[in-house]
């Protein structure tokens, strides 16, 4: 009878133990970027949140960016995030954390220097000029395995776009797309020749990329579209919506 109780009693230290490893998340935890990390108590506005690399004036597509991700907090020793971006990709983020499609999240806490944790990763922005949002959860934690003492905070960062210098978007330029709005076929018009064609949806998706000069967009749902349209050596933006 001794052995079966130490035995249980053995099993139910363990089961705690496993309990307290699953609540601490030590590991990361994915889709929180937006709702936090409510486990751990409430949303406390003594830890901050930055994200810095993209320019106040809006990224350019295509065009990769170093940013850094901050998570502040003076009284708390080591932090750890969710990190979910609308659109772009991420890739080179630093170690200790891993990008899951458009999700960032730390595989393991950050330490601490004066009180701010940062983690840095490219980003790609993404070919549609629509805009983005980066949603953030951070959590600055005492170490000490338990949920109890951490303090969580959300924040969204939100950049306009634009196309490069080099994408001409002029309605009175030489090319012409028509029907618009669209329902099956989208016909070109130039004056030049015209080489390819990329649709582009509003969340930067290439959705058709092909060089005829009249193009099947049945398939496509119904809402608006970007078209960039190679021409003599240039880029040319046009919008288009499909019915």
């Amino acid at each position: 009878m001794k052995i079966k109780i130490l035995s249980s009693l053995g099993l139910a230290v363990s089961g705690m133990a496993m309990i307290i490893v699953l609540n601490s998340s030590s590991g990361g935890v994915m889709g929180l970027a937006t709702s936090g990390c409510s486990c751990h108590g409430t949303k406390n506005t003594s830890t901050t949140i930055t994200l810095t690399g993209i320019p106040a004036t809006g990224y350019i597509t295509g065009q990769t960016y170093a940013c850094t991700l901050r998570v502040s907090n003076t009284t708390k020793t080591k932090a750890g995030f969710d990190l979910l971006v609308s659109a772009g990709t991420i890739t080179s983020a630093s170690s200790g954390t891993m990008v899951m499609g458009n999700e960032l999240h730390h595989t393991s806490p950050g330490v601490a220097v004066s009180g701010v944790t940062e983690w840095t990763f490219n980003y790609v922005a993404p070919p549609s000029p629509s805009g983005i949002t980066f949603s953030v959860a951070g959590n600055a934690v005492n170490d000490n395995n338990l949920d109890s003492g951490d303090q969580w905070n959300t924040a969204s960062f939100t950049f306009t776009g634009s196309f490069p210098s080099s994408v001409n978007d002029m309605e009175t330029d030489a090319i012409r797309v028509y029907p618009n709005p669209a329902n099956e076929m989208l016909y070109i018009q130039s004056q030049n020749a015209v080489g390819a064609k990329t649709i582009i949806n509003t969340v930067g998706q290439q959705l058709i990329h092909t060089t005829d000069e009249v193009i099947n967009i049945q398939g496509l749902p119904a809402g608006q579209y970007f078209m960039l349209i190679e021409s003599d050596g240039q880029k040319v933006l046009k919008t288009f919506t499909k019915k």
